[in-house]
């Protein structure tokens, strides 16, 4: 309980480097989204704890807050977060002492905490939530034969050392803590960890390390594990024991995330399995069982030594499954008390999986794909740490895009750029900074099903995105083929792409598959929504006073309305139209045609600053010659209010089981390529479309054509 010092001291110049290294990324949060000082370094704190203040932990800091800035209930716990930040980024404010009145709110949460089950006026409405999750799981604490309800408190102060009256202090509110272990029938656990600039800074170098070296600066190559007296399994490819898991605590203290180089996954912050996990070694039956409850730890390694008592050393290991597993029980341990801590000790054991030193049949991948399972583990994932992946994520940096090719991995690159191996050199300032509205990353499952309909398979990127990833075929077909053609010129044919000899067995340029995605993005973020096109309709047309069922057979006649409706549903459909342009540009040529429509034409505000605000406030203006997105968008419209105007069109629309997918069928496909086709035919015989949106086709001579010709002459 309490502050404990770090097991290892920092190399002076290590911690001077690690110090200012975090000023400045808090200094440049602050300015990316708008922070005070103190908001800054709170969001780094908790991104380096996984605590995840974005989509885990509920915020409660403000009036009335009972000294809680966050919190996270669960079936048998409750944590609370508390920090105090400093009011500026000046060096001093990170190297003062710790005085008594910096824990002034820790003791305010013990005094709330020792009255939380009494019912009380709670004036802040987030900490009367936490108060009602807390006093319904006392209840069913109270109804089962669960042991205890567990109370941690983890108090950030970004500041040096404590003083001597502070170090008292803290000594005073332990006791305090101590003494809270009833709150009505239940028993309870109140544990306080504080944790000062020097721990928020290991955490940092931990997560950045990737030399064999540790924390104090040694370099070292081995770590020690004791397994259990009963010995293993040693079948001449794996050997197979429980271990202790304080000793890869041990090894997690000692080389930080250097230990998980092999793995897949970025950590997932407090996942149900996680927080299972933490719950789990509490108690002392718990930390027994453990051995049994858990799916247990994969590691590889160069070497393997077996000694005696009995022990075995790994070089050079990597954990290829167990991240959340080690790092869960490595925050448990902390909050143990002191006699808890000797039990668990001597008494929790994993199962561990060796692959050291041995020749095997199957690959590292083969191995982290059978072995990640616990959490559940995304096909994306699983595919992450492939050359495909790395290779599209480095090419996507060089176009000033962040490619997340794995679950989380914005994050984790944004709190520890320096440990992204395949980006070295890069920040987040690099991709636009942290700030939500200016970064630009993209997700890689998005990239999967854009780049899909951009070729010509806009139904089977909307059907069947949960197989993008997790089917081989797809998968090849999206990330290692560069297709000769459009799908429409293979009559949508599943296999038309990998069957002509002319596609190449290749990764796509990153270029391409950008392009895609903006185009996607963009047309998704310029459509209305569906209830925001009705009751613009109603207005326009004056059919506010008329009842539903008459507003909607009013609008079900009117060709704009339907077109608007389609468009809402379907962004895929849209980015398959504008491929269809685009794949009339020779294969050989692509790569440089798409950075030219990425940088010179409309689609630049959102390639070059993620502008997606100035494309939808411009996108009804008649467009300019390299104003493409614009030009395509609004032929869109005007083709899909051309086809409403059928009679035959319009009933089959309006009758189909889900007009999504009758939008994306074939036939519809067809006829909407087709289209365009005619305008091209019109265009040679008549001359120019002489349309709205029709500058830059009619300055090309062609609609089919168009993208090409600029791109050539541009």
């Amino acid at each position: 309980m309490g502050h404990q010092k770090t097991k290892f001291t920092f190399p002076a110049k290590a911690r001077e480097n690690l110090l200012i290294e975090f000023i400045d990324e808090a200094e440049e949060r602050s300015q990316d989204e708008d922070l005070g000082a103190f908001d800054a370094v709170a969001y780094l704190c908790m991104d380096l704890f996984g605590l995840g203040h974005e989509d885990g932990a509920s915020r409660s800091d403000g009036k009335g807050d009972r000294g809680i800035d966050w919190y996270r209930v669960s079936k048998s716990s409750a944590t609370i977060y508390q920090f105090k930040g400093p009011q500026d980024f000046s060096r001093s404010s990170f190297d003062r002492p710790v005085t008594p009145s910096d824990l002034s709110d820790l003791r305010r949460i013990l005094d709330y905490l020792e009255t939380i089950s009494q019912k009380k006026n709670v004036q802040n409405r987030r900490v009367r939530k936490f108060q009602n999750s807390v006093n319904l799981r006392l209840n069913a604490v109270a109804e089962s034969e669960d042991e205890a309800f567990f109370f941690t408190v983890n108090y950030f102060i970004s500041k040096g050392k404590m003083s001597d009256q502070a170090a008292e202090e803290l000594r005073e509110i332990e006791e305090v803590a101590r003494g809270i272990t009833e709150i009505g029938p239940v028993l309870v656990e109140v544990n306080v960890h504080v944790k000062l600039i020097d721990d928020i800074l290991e955490e940092r170098w931990k997560q950045q390390n990737q030399q064999w070296k540790t924390l104090a600066g040694d370099n070292e190559e081995w770590i020690t594990l004791q397994a259990d007296n009963r010995g293993g399994i040693d079948d001449g490819v794996c050997n197979i024991v429980f271990c202790r898991g304080i000793d890869l605590i041990r090894a997690y203290e000692d080389f930080g995330h250097r230990l998980f180089a092999p793995n897949v996954r970025c950590y997932l912050q407090d996942t149900p399995v996680n927080s299972r996990i933490k719950e789990a070694v509490k108690t002392a039956k718990g930390i027994s069982n453990f051995r049994y409850m858990n799916n247990g730890v994969t590691i590889i390694g160069e070497a393997i030594e077996k000694k005696q008592n009995p022990k075995l050393r790994i070089r050079k290991p990597g954990v290829v499954n167990g991240l959340q597993t080690i790092r869960a029980l490595s925050q448990a341990y902390v909050e143990l008390d002191e006699s808890m801590k000797g039990h668990f000790e001597q008494n929790l054991y994993l199962l561990v999986r060796i692959f050291a030193g041995k020749k095997h049949s199957f690959s590292t991948d083969d191995l982290v794909v059978a072995t990640n399972n616990q959490n559940k583990m995304e096909a994306r994932n699983l595919r992450s740490n492939t050359g495909t992946q790395k290779h599209i994520e480095q090419q996507f940096a060089k176009l000033g895009w962040f490619y997340e090719r794995k679950e989380k991995a914005w994050e984790a690159f944004s709190e520890s750029a320096g440990s992204w191996d395949t980006l070295k050199g890069m920040k987040a300032v690099n991709f636009g900074g942290n700030a939500k509205a200016n970064r630009r990353n993209v997700d890689n499952e998005v990239v999967a099903a854009a780049w899909l309909a951009f070729s010509g398979y806009s139904d089977i990127a909307r059907n069947e995105k949960n197989k993008l990833f997790s089917d081989d075929k797809r998968y090849e077909r999206i990330f290692e083929l560069i297709p000769a053609k459009h799908g429409y010129d293979y009559d949508y044919k599943r296999d038309g792409p990998t069957d002509d000899p002319d596609s190449q067995s290749s990764i796509p340029p990153a270029s391409n598959m950008l392009l895609a995605t903006l185009v996607y993005t963009s047309a998704k973020y310029c459509a209305s929504s569906a209830a925001e096109t009705k009751r613009r309709f109603i207005l326009k047309h004056e059919l506010s006073d008329l009842g539903t069922d008459e507003q909607n057979a009013r609008l079900a006649q009117i060709p704009e309305y339907l077109a608007e409706l389609m468009m809402v549903s379907s962004p895929f459909l849209f980015t398959e139209l504008f491929g269809y342009l685009f794949f009339q540009v020779p294969v050989e040529s692509r790569d440089r045609a798409a950075q030219k429509i990425l940088s010179k034409t409309d689609l630049r505000l959102v390639f070059e600053g993620k502008n997606y605000i100035d494309l939808k406030g411009h996108l009804w203006n008649a467009p300019e010659k390299s104003d493409f997105f614009r030009a395509c968008y609004q032929m869109w419209a005007a083709v899909l209010a051309e086809f409403s105007e059928s009679e035959a069109f319009r009933t089959d629309l309006l009758n189909a089981s889900s007009r999504p997918s009758f939008v994306h069928n074939g036939p519809t496909r067809r006829k909407l390529i087709g289209r365009l086709r005619e305008y091209d035919l019109s265009i040679e015989r008549r001359g120019a479309l002489d349309k709205e949106w029709s500058e830059p086709f009619d300055t090309a001579a062609s609609v089919s054509r168009a993208l090409s010709h600029f791109c050539s002459v541009a």
